[in-house]
């Protein structure tokens, strides 16, 4: 007599291993979101003093924008700045089900040293690119039937996806690209405000200013900007927790989507 298999409800090996690999994952996503807790509070709770009362040590200042020794050209608008962060992403549609995602086909930051101001005197800034916290200039979607700013319609161009399918994470399923695309575009412009917290170093110049604050430590978790205690952002102290604020509630959520919904499966097939 042939002996069948006891039917336990637990589905297949691959099955569990691409659950496991969503709870490792999501529970990723939501360790740099508490990480990115510890920029938020060093906004919150950093000493902010006027540029002209800065010497040196821990430190946070907000002032307006003056050019340090360069400026940058912001890819999309084209404008004058210190720092900025651009992102193009191009909508996937699922060909074996109804979903869909937005993949990002290119981005870029980058930022120079500058000066901040006021009345009472001026400090320098030295920024890295990991250390900015951003909020959104432009943005916008558009396919084939709009016409986005020139720069844009350049990169998109460029960096255009082909036509064939591509593997989405995951479970095995196919997407294929479509021409619609979104576009966002941050950066700090010169006569803005501008808020930076880091290091004060007197010995540092930018265009003849010391002392400068220096905002390039790259202390977060994993060597990234996650948990970093220097943020330079575009805006007030106000402006700039709210964007940190907001990027580690943004991770902390998508990290329990991605690990709540396996684990609670696994649970209960194994638990």
């Amino acid at each position: 007599m042939i002996a069948t298999p006891v039917q336990t409800g637990v589905p297949a090996t691959p099955v569990v291993a691409t659950m496991v690999l969503f709870v490792l994952v999501g529970s990723l996503s939501v360790a740099l979101g508490a990480a990115n807790l510890r920029s938020y509070w060093t906004v919150q709770a950093r000493e902010r003093r006027p540029p002209g009362q800065i010497h040196d040590g821990p430190v946070a200042v907000e002032g307006t924008v003056r050019e340090g020794t360069e400026t940058l050209v912001a890819p999309f608008s084209g404008e004058e700045c210190v720092a900025y962060a651009v992102r193009i992403a191009q909508h996937y549609t699922e060909t074996t089900s109804d979903g869909s995602e937005w993949r990002t086909k290119f981005s870029d930051r980058a930022a120079v040293p500058f000066v901040v101001e006021d009345a009472t005197g001026a400090v320098g800034v030295r920024p890295s690119a990991e250390t900015l916290s951003l909020s959104v200039a432009m943005r916008g979607v558009f396919g084939p039937a709009d016409a986005p700013p020139d720069r844009v319609r350049e990169f998109v161009e460029q960096y255009d996806a082909s036509d064939a399918p591509a593997l989405s994470v995951g479970p095995i399923d196919f997407a294929s690209p479509n021409h619609r695309y979104r576009y966002v575009e941050r950066r700090i412009g010169l006569d803005e405000r501008a808020y930076a917290a880091g290091s004060a170093d007197p010995d540092e110049a930018v265009d003849g200013v010391a002392p400068t604050i220096v905002a390039t430590r790259n202390d977060g978790l994993f060597g990234s900007n996650a948990g970093s205690t220097a943020v330079v952002s575009d805006g007030d102290a106000e402006v700039a927790a709210g964007t940190q604020l907001k990027t580690s509630l943004a991770y902390i959520g998508v990290g329990a989507v991605l690990a709540g919904i396996p684990a609670s499966l696994l649970w209960g097939w194994f638990g």
